[in-house]
């Protein structure tokens, strides 16, 4: 680390020096000499630094040396760091001019020129010259104690570049790490999961519940990989329906725990913070669901605590499971679980995951003697793949034998001072890290700020790199720093210092983690510099954390005061960051940035308040001359940033996202010189101020707002920023007077945007002239004018062919300009977005695209009709449309009537061949669909309120509309496979939809079975919810059908007469079937031998009778659910005789009218001895309850709403009867 920072200040020094020369300014008189002596006393401390940083493992002496030598140096890095400052300032000052009389002169502004701020400037520069010498002289200092040490002046290991050839990031997320050694202990697991007994240490486990499985072992074992080999395999995906990963990490919170467990079961936050109502919801996020839970890297102290979760697996649906990793054998035994013990790989696999790292890319270098070399430090791993993983890397950047030979024999092995597991992975780390360039050792260093498995956004980490100065060239001065930065990310990314990397698919965010070993060793090095609290006020005041660099602190209920935060920042002198967190749900309020709390940040370089509750900022923030990154983000009820603002020069990235009160920016933020990045999205700004093209090294703008005032920044000051990346939006687009206003600002220049998002809303203007049904009030002619005046604006806009994602939304023209459907134009989009186009009659040939995989159409209320138009208007005849589309969403289209892939007059050659999602929502009038079932690999098909549809004959080519056919081209149906992947189907909220009919029989020729071909072979779902006309739902197969769940929902005519219901026994497979609100369903079919769930409710007319039971036959149902409303049947359809005969039920529910029957229950629920979870309600007037002793081994019972203890429930009854 101090090798880094003495790299830079010698840089920094050189840079000082020549923007004085530069700018023609001479801020400190007779200092250059310091500057001199300076760089020669850095020169010769580095010369030393190598040897120091190792020594200092184990020796305390050295340590203190090297601490010193930080502390000065940081010190030095402030004094540059101001000193460069005030050169800016005083350009600054020459550029500021205005117009007097026609002509330029010199009129310094009221911020910098006052007489005061004149004289504070020349006492600044000689505290500046004063401070100089005063660092160089404690730095001759610790020169001279260095040759107390002897330390060796020798010149660094050879090493290569410290950037290879540059790689696609994408290429670094498809390789998924090398896996070896783990086949029998993946099969092992796989079988306790699946239920498959082993006789291997059978007799060790066989008093523990197998329904928990710990995977035990030290860190570094690869624990985590072998989770995840399992949690993704094929036969795990299909045989649990609700797979969840939760990381529990230290410190074990179960609020925290619940909160993601229900996540990932429901796919979105919960608000709720107390315990018991939380834990409810979690029990209900996974009631009668087959679920596997994996809970990753628990090593908590109390893990008796984990016990709770422990009790889901009894509402689970029987053959759940939850799978534990922990590197602590008592959590293994406190949660009762079969531990499989994870050992580290044979010598035989070491070697050959060390080699596949060592050689990958670089075959050629291979030879025999580097293969016995690599063999033998394979051997100093022990097995552990994390450690293999590091060394492989670091052998790989220089495959020659000196290079190896120098690893096998260094020093760093005989490192001491550690516990068993440091001493054993720690020589590793040290070596990888040692061979790091200076400015790699920094980056790499500063993710021990954060928390430990934290994802970590690659964007976010390299803006961090080069707010705190580790993203300089020595080489290359014109090189983006942010370029720089993604070149180390992917480094550390190589040499395994990374790992779990994610991207969203199109190239704008990467996430990684690193590993907990690597970020013990990153805090280790970093423990006199690094503070990550958890709120513990005990801990930061120790002697430890004195001073620390780098300060993080979260916050949660238990201490979320104003208070608390200002005494946790005035502990520290010389923090370069702050970075605080609070609890989630929990509100919490420093209210003022004030004057006190920014002179105790003066050298903080990144500040990060998110969600902190500011209100106010003291004009004194320009003070924090340092500062660049800022980060106010999700402070709702800060309405104003200060004048004074503009005066952080330095500043490079400000993010004021959801400050929902801030409506306007500082007029002066053109001062702000340096910006490159401002994140303003979902804030309140509708005005941006002018001089953004002073920004000249802006990367990333979330969003500009067209202002249609006379003064405020105008669209055209965006022609000056081509190095615009990642994502932008334009919002009031709707407010331009003339198409050349937006051609000013250039769009097909800027080749590094990913995503453009064109927003038209002209909110005043437009928003009044137009009702919330979109009908326009203006004159016609206006309407036109508006139109055509849109149509032209859009058609200027068109962006670089780069462009992958593109939404256009409030858009009031009448047409999509032509480049919409050039595949020139648009040879890269994967992502588009039509959004509220109310006034457009047709789409773009949107099929021409090449690359295109998502297509949303929402509100486009005028559109009637989807034609060959967007297929190209015959262009794709002999061609592909839609060749890469994946998803399509038309929502709110609630004009369009038809949707067609051809006509008489032209046909189109292959559609959509990998689409696999496509949903119908809100398109009330369509009467004819295409034929989707075409569609080869789709999977999912929902169409929700299309309620002019009155029948959906799944199998055929049209949809049958009383007598009349729609879509007229009909095949031979013998020559296709009809919805050959159809996985999913949702046909809900259609109110005229009377049938459904699932099968392919040529019309006229019903029955026969040589006309019937292959029909939905792969459906596992269907759902047919609030379709109050639906009366019919018909199988035309004889063919077993393979369906695995049926849910039907308020069908308040549907009846399964006496054929539908043969039909339903053709669903052998089926093993959920949910029937809800169905008033007039007479009967379900019998025979349902894999039937798993079953719920009834409000179905009151289904009938018991003797000789065939309303419930159906099915031998492996576990989980019952009948629910009779208040408007139910006199007498309880309820025969709790009758439940008795389900052997495998582990889950019985009962909301009805039990009364007669309730004495029965013990008596017939005592033989269910899987039953775990046992609750009726809705009874009352019990005048004999039974003996309910007799459940004592059902350990959830709950009657009315209580739960009940059977001894004391059977007492309690007896005495009540006396």
């Amino acid at each position: 680390m101090a090798d880094a920072l003495l790299s830079f200040l010698i840089n920094e020094l050189g840079d000082v020096i020549k923007q004085e020369i530069e700018q023609e300014v001479r801020l400190v008189v007779g200092v250059r000499k310091e500057v001199k002596k300076l760089e020669s006393t850095f020169m010769t401390l580095q010369a030393v630094l190598n040897e120091a940083e190792q020594r200092q493992m184990n020796e305390e002496s050295v340590k203190i040396w090297l601490s010193k030598l930080k502390s000065t140096a940081y010190e030095m890095e402030d004094v540059l760091d101001e000193w460069g400052t005030e050169i800016q300032k005083s350009r600054l000052e020459k550029l500021k001019l205005v117009e007097d009389n026609g002509n330029q002169v010199p009129k310094l502004s009221s911020y910098f020129c006052s007489p005061i701020s004149c004289v504070k400037q020349v006492v600044l520069r000689h505290d500046i010259a004063y401070k100089v010498k005063q660092i160089r002289e404690t730095l001759d200092c610790i020169k001279n104690e260095r040759k107390q040490f002897l330390f060796k002046m020798s010149e660094r290991p050879e090493k290569g570049p410290h950037v290879h050839e540059r790689k696609e990031t994408s290429s670094i997320i498809v390789d998924r790490p090398n896996i070896f050694g783990r086949d029998s202990d993946q099969e092992l697991i796989l079988n306790r999961l699946f239920g498959v007994e082993n006789s291997t240490n059978q007799l060790e486990n066989e008093t523990r519940d197998p329904r928990i499985i710990s995977i035990v072992g030290m860190r570094g074992l690869g624990k985590t990989t072998l989770a995840q080999l399992v949690f993704d395999h094929e036969k795990v995906k299909s045989h649990f329906k609700l797979p969840m990963w939760v990381c529990v990490s230290d410190p074990f919170d179960r609020i925290k725990v619940a909160k993601a467990i229900i996540r990932a079961a429901k796919e979105k936050d919960t608000h709720t913070s107390t315990w018991n109502v939380l834990f409810g919801e979690l029990c209900e996020s996974v009631k009668g669901k087959k679920f596997l839970l994996v809970l990753d890297d628990v090593w908590t102290n109390d893990p008796n605590s984990l016990k709770e979760f422990t009790h889901i697996l009894d509402l689970g649906e029987q053959g759940s499971r939850i799978l534990v990793t922990t590197r602590r054998e008592t959590v293994a035994s406190a949660l009762n679980s079969y531990k499989h013990m994870l050992q580290g790989l044979n010598s035989d696999y070491s070697s050959l995951l060390l080699h596949r790292k060592a050689f990958h890319g670089k075959e050629k270098e291979r030879s025999e003697c580097l293969e016995d070399i690599g063999t033998t430090i394979s051997k100093k791993c022990h097995g552990l793949p994390l450690a293999l993983s590091l060394l492989g890397s670091l052998l790989n950047k220089k495959v020659n034998e000196n290079h190896w030979m120098h690893v096998l024999d260094s020093k760093i092995w005989e490192l001491k001072g550690f516990d068993h597991q440091k001493k054993l992975v720690y020589p590793i780390f040290l070596l990888s890290y040692d061979d790091l360039e200076s400015q790699l050792k920094n980056c790499f260093l500063y993710c021990a700020t954060f928390p430990k498995a934290f994802k970590i956004r690659k964007r976010t980490l390299v803006r961090l790199w080069m707010a705190h100065g580790f993203l300089y060239s020595s080489t290359d001065q014109a090189k983006d720093p942010e370029l720089t930065g993604e070149e180390y990310f992917d480094e550390l990314v190589d040499r395994s210092f990374f790992q779990d990397i994610s991207s969203d698919g199109v190239g704008r965010e990467f996430c990684c983690k690193m590993h907990d070993l690597v970020h013990d060793f990153a805090q280790f090095l970093m423990r006199d510099h690094c503070y990550d609290s958890y709120n513990n006020e005990d801990t930061f005041c120790s002697k430890q954390h004195r001073n620390p660099i780098h300060l993080s602190l979260i916050y949660d209920e238990r201490d979320a005061s104003q208070g608390s935060f200002l005494a946790s920042v005035r502990k520290v002198d010389n923090v370069r960051t702050v970075q605080c967190r609070r609890h989630m749900d929990h509100s919490f309020s420093v209210d003022s940035l004030s004057s006190g709390l920014i002179r105790n940040l003066r050298n903080v370089r990144v500040l990060k308040l998110k969600g902190m509750g500011i209100t106010h900022i003291s004009n004194q923030i320009d003070k924090l001359i340092h500062l660049r990154y800022l980060d106010l983000s999700r402070n709702k009820n800060l309405a104003e940033l200060p004048d004074s603002m503009c005066g952080l020069i330095n500043l490079q990235t400000l993010k004021l996202k959801r400050c929902k009160s801030l409506i306007k920016l500082p007029k002066e933020v053109w001062r702000m010189i340096k910006m490159r990045n401002l994140d303003i999205r979902l804030a309140g700004l509708v005005y941006f101020p002018e001089g953004i093209r002073n920004w000249k090294y802006l990367q990333t703008l979330s969003t500009f707002v067209v202002t249609a005032a006379a003064e405020g920044c105008k669209l055209v000051e965006l022609k000056h920023h081509n190095l615009l990346k990642d994502c932008l939006e334009i919002k009031g687009l709707g407010r331009l007077k003339s198409a050349e206003q937006a051609a000013e600002a250039k769009f097909q220049t800027k080749s590094r945007l990913i995503e453009l998002r064109l927003d038209f809303d002209s909110s005043e203007e437009t928003m009044a002239s137009t009702s919330s049904n979109g009908q326009i009030h203006r004159q016609s002619s206006e309407v036109l004018e508006v139109a055509r005046l849109m149509d032209s604006v859009l058609a200027v806009l068109q962006p670089h062919s780069n462009l992958k994602k593109l939404t256009i939304s409030n858009y009031l023209g009448f047409k999509f300009p032509s480049w919409m459907g050039d595949i020139r134009a648009l040879t890269n989009l994967r992502f588009l977005e039509l959004y509220k186009c109310s006034s457009c009659t047709e789409l773009p040939a949107l099929g021409l695209l090449p690359s295109l995989e998502e297509l949303l159409i929402k509100n486009l209320t005028k559109l009637r009709h989807i034609g060959v138009e967007i297929y190209g208007g015959g262009q794709c005849v002999n061609e592909v449309a839609f060749p890469k589309l994946v998803t399509l969403i038309i929502n709110g289209t609630k004009n369009l009537q038809v949707w067609e892939f051809g006509s008489r007059e032209v046909q189109v050659g292959e559609i959509m061949p990998r689409v696999t999602s496509i949903t119908l929502f809100g398109c009330t009038n369509l009467i004819a669909l295409p034929p989707l079932n075409k569609l080869p690999s789709l999977e999912t098909l929902t169409i929700r309120h299309a309620h002019q549809l009155t029948s959906i004959c799944v199998g055929f080519y049209y949809i049958r509309r009383n007598t009349m056919s729609y879509l007229g081209v009909i095949s031979q149906l013998n020559s296709f496979s009809s919805f050959p992947k159809l996985v999913t189907l949702d046909i809900s909220y259609m109110a005229s939809l009377e049938a459904i009919v699932l099968g392919v029989i040529t019309e006229g020729e019903k029955g026969d079975n040589n006309n019937e071909i292959s029909v939905l072979p792969c459906l596992r779902s269907l759902r047919a919810l609030v379709c109050p006309e639906l009366k019919s739902l018909r199988f035309l197969t004889k063919s077993l059908l393979p369906f695995k769940k049926i849910h039907l929902c308020n069908l308040k005519e549907f009846k399964m007469r006496e054929e539908e219901d043969e039909d339903l026994s053709l669903l052998p497979c089926i093993r959920d079937l949910c029937l809800h609100w169905c008033p007039v369903l007479l009967s379900f079919p019998r025979n349902l031998p894999n039937l798993g769930s079953l719920v009834i409710e409000e179905c009151p007319s289904l009938i018991s009778e003797d000789d065939r039971p309303y419930l159906p036959i099915s031998p492996n149902l576990t989980s019952l659910e009948i629910l009779e409303g208040p408007e139910g049947p006199v007498q309880s359809l309820v025969n709790p005789r009758d439940i008795a005969r389900f052997k495998e039920l582990q889950r019985l529910t009962l909301y009805a009218n039990l009364d007669e029957s309730f004495i029965f229950i013990p008596e017939s629920v005592q033989s269910l001895t899987k039953l775990k979870y046992l609750w009726i309600g809705n009874t009352s007037g019990m005048h004999d309850g039974g003996d309910w002793s007799i459940l004592s081994h059902i350990p959830n019972i709950n009657i009315n709403g209580k739960k009940i203890n059977p001894s004391t429930y059977s007492a309690s009854l007896s005495s009540s009867q006396i």
